[in-house]
């Protein structure tokens, strides 16, 4: 099981140190205790203009707000989507990175201060990253303005510690950040905190649930007016910490309720779904499906599937 610190402390309203020395004569064992991002010296800075290299026809000329500390510094970039306005992460000169140490040079010609970053140059795995930014820098999509010349991934919080630990048996408990923050909070004194929130209702009839005998329970609700969009930092930062792939908002949440409560749920999309019934079955022999994955798979009569009337749409 792999939790975010900064979960657990928002659920115990503390800083957490030293979370292995507290937990190490308990039931559990820790596999791992990392820093998501560890790299001292990222700036968020600004780019204020862009002008192509005058001897390349892929470099750019970059000058770059760095904050009052710094001011403003010159840096060649190659990559392709950089564009003037953007607030971007920068490694300023004498920051090691995964590939090496930052230096001056002289590019073509033409000084440069230091790197515009992407995210893969961080030490993020490709399979974290979206798209738009896999062959390019990383660029925020807001204004961040007022964070120009901090520390970018205390911003993203991808400098959150990370604890990676096994599960026995006998402690489902731990399969979720609640439930670990009060095991943390039994070990050190401190008091979950569990907001509480109004059930939630509306007037939208759910489709109908049909259950068989051997599935005793599953329930379902209907939300509309809904705005499919990017995930806030905090957010992507917990999903990634746990290993899951950041997608949207709504998936996204989805996997952070069932990281916070070990709750599984999931998102269904109600504008393809097709029938006004969520039918919850058991699979027939060698029935197949095909997972999110792209995986074919071959199920027995003891597999469960979610379906939109007779045809299985989650396993």
């Amino acid at each position: 099981m792999r939790l975010s610190l900064k979960v657990v402390e928002r659920l115990l309203n503390t800083k957490l140190e030293n979370v292995e020395a507290l937990t190490q004569n308990h039931i559990y064992e820790v596999e791992n205790y990392f820093t998501l991002i560890n790299i001292e010296g990222l700036i968020l800075g600004h780019v204020l203009k862009v002008e192509d290299h005058p001897n390349s026809d892929h470099l750019h000329i970059c000058q770059v707000d760095l904050g009052t500390n710094l001011g403003s510094k010159q840096i060649v970039c190659g990559a392709a989507n950089v564009r003037s306005g953007q607030f971007v992460i920068v490694s300023p000169i004498g920051v090691k990175l995964p590939g090496g140490e930052i230096k001056a040079a002289t590019i073509r010609g033409v000084e440069s201060q230091g790197m515009i970053c992407s995210l893969k140059e961080l030490g993020l795995d490709e399979k974290f990253i979206e798209d738009k930014y896999k062959n390019g820098i990383f660029y925020f999509t807001n204004d961040m303005s007022k964070q120009v010349g901090t520390n970018p991934l205390e911003v993203m919080e991808l400098n959150a510690k990370v604890i990676d630990y096994n599960v026995p048996p006998n402690r489902f408990d731990l399969l979720s950040a609640v439930g670990y923050a009060r095991e943390i909070g039994a070990c050190s004194n401190a008091k979950i905190h569990l907001k509480e929130y109004p059930l939630f209702k509306n007037n939208i009839n759910p489709p109908v649930i049909k259950l068989t005998h051997r599935i005793p329970y599953y329930s379902i609700t209907k939300v509309c007016n809904l705005t499919i969009n990017e995930s806030p930092w905090w957010l992507k930062s917990a999903l990634i910490a746990s290993d899951i792939r950041p997608i949207n908002n709504i998936v996204d949440i989805s996997n952070y309720i069932m990281i916070r409560y070990g709750l599984p749920n999931h998102m269904f999309d109600a504008a393809i779904w097709k029938s006004n019934s969520v039918n919850v079955r058991l699979a027939n022999p060698n029935e197949e499906v095909v997972t999110l994955d792209g995986v074919h798979r071959n199920l027995s009569a003891t597999d469960v599937l979610i379906c939109d009337n007779e045809t299985p749409v989650a396993l």
